[in-house]
């Protein structure tokens, strides 16, 4: 019984886990990502029937790396 509680618990940590990551990147890694080409081409690209979610996405990432590794030098502490 312990058994099949353990791998129960472990399949739903997965999914959860799982359910967590697809979210992250779907949600926030794409929209940042769509946002910032749209502000990097004036609105030209990406263009609403040729989106490309792969793209935005690590363009999303990469630009939230930046983003963060900027405040972190405006915000950061001097001394």
């Amino acid at each position: 019984m312990e058994e099949v509680a353990g791998s129960l618990g472990r399949a739903l940590f997965s999914t959860l886990k799982w359910f967590v990551l697809v979210a992250l990147f779907e949600i926030v890694f794409y929209w940042y990502g769509f946002g910032t080409i749209k502000l990097l081409t004036f609105g030209k690209h990406p263009q609403r029937n040729k989106v490309n979610k792969t793209l935005c996405a690590i363009l999303g990432f990469m630009s939230l790396c930046v983003t963060f590794y900027l405040a972190s030098l405006l915000f950061g502490d001097a001394s």
